[in-house]
């Protein structure tokens, strides 16, 4: 017979702060996947260099594996860069992947 499998399903929750007298954006997330354990995601964008936004994160998704087989454990890891222009935000993120290698994503965001 045929078998389907179901749509991945996952709840995803979060928040942000930007605490008083700092120029620090700081998110969090909690990720659960309906067939795959909980993950946490935190993160953090320094903005004070307006028009650039430096960018840190950490999953601990990504956490269970280890960038080319260091026992530093930078996977998990992210760090980016923004640039705003006009109505326009150009974003440069790097994460190392374990057994993927390395990870760029590049992101063109804009607003009407």
């Amino acid at each position: 017979g045929e078998v389907k499998d179901g749509l991945p399903t996952t709840l995803r929750g979060g928040g942000s702060v930007r605490p008083k007298g700092l120029p620090v954006l700081i998110s969090g997330d909690i990720i659960m996947p309906f067939d795959n354990d909980l993950v946490f995601a935190f993160g953090a964008e320094y903005s004070e260099l307006k028009p650039l936004h430096f960018r840190l994160g950490w999953n601990s998704f990504g956490s269970n594996y280890r960038a080319d087989g260091s026992s530093i454990g930078l996977a998990g890891s992210s760090v980016g860069l923004g640039i705003d222009y006009k109505s326009v935000q150009f974003s440069y993120a790097f994460a190392p992947a374990a057994d993927l290698g390395e990870s760029h994503r590049i992101t063109v965001t804009g607003s009407l």
